[in-house]
């Protein structure tokens, strides 16, 4: 159970997925068993692990938000708020290849595991393409991921009328 539920989450690769089919436990066992990932659940969660949340797909959200780069045209973010906090980007999306100067810290450090877990993958040689969903920790670390440089994401992702994350939710 453990195992198919990292799956579902479609947030981490998983690199051993070697499980258990349970077939041969009884149903006191089973139910033993259901209360103890119950509680690992909210244990993950609860430590801001979220292995087994699910990602939420396109289709189930209201406002999809871009993000693009005007300027070099190697950036083409798409992505939604969570309910969160956290910002899901979704598979197809363009990131830029080239990182600014300035850009320092956490967000190159993310950029690099990105490509080492294949979240994003070469496309051309001034883009990368998120080949799956990924969930940031907030709209700016999603937009960094996206333009290769500091940004706030409040003011960066977009609807389809050109207002902002900011405009639509925080400033109502």
């Amino acid at each position: 159970k453990c195992v198919s539920g990292a799956k579902e989450s479609g947030r981490y690769k998983i690199k051993n997925d070697t499980g258990t089919p349970g077939k041969n436990i009884s149903e006191s066992r089973r139910n033993i068993n259901d209360k103890f990932f119950d509680d690992i659940k909210f244990i993950t969660a609860l430590l801001s692990f979220p292995v087994f949340q699910v990602t939420v797909k396109e289709k189930q959200v209201e406002q999809i938000y871009i993000l693009e780069d005007h300027k070099n045209k190697d950036a083409l973010g798409r992505g939604a708020l969570l309910p969160s906090g956290e910002f899901v980007v979704y598979a197809g999306s363009l990131s830029r290849r080239k990182e600014t100067n300035s850009f320092k810290g956490s967000g190159p450090r993310l950029r690099k595991k990105l490509l080492e877990e294949e979240v994003v993958k070469i496309r051309d040689q001034s883009s990368y393409v998120f080949s799956r969903n990924y969930t940031f920790k907030s709209p700016s670390a999603a937009g960094d991921a996206i333009s290769g440089r500091s940004t706030n994401g409040w003011t960066a992702w977009k609807d389809k009328d050109g207002k902002t994350l900011d405009d639509n939710l925080r400033s109502k």
